[in-house]
């Protein structure tokens, strides 16, 4: 990710992955593309921006939204 603006936006928007009471709509494209916005993302900030505290809260916590996060990367 190119710059720090881009890194906390996405940290921003993994950490209302597990924040949010509802599940995150498939169809919500303003929410989902906040992963995607910045093509300069790395696999090194991937790693370094999603703990695996946070990936285990997810799963705890939302596993609809885990569940779409999923399907949206591979779709």
């Amino acid at each position: 990710m190119g710059n720090t603006d881009s890194k906390l936006n996405f940290r921003k928007a993994v950490i209302q992955l597990t924040t949010k009471t509802q599940p995150v709509e498939a169809t919500d494209d303003a929410f989902w593309d906040q992963f995607w916005a910045d093509t300069a993302t790395t696999v090194q900030d991937v790693f370094a921006l999603v703990p695996a505290a946070e990936i285990r809260a997810v799963r705890e916590e939302s596993p609809s939204n885990l569940a779409t996060l999923c399907y949206k990367v591979e779709g």
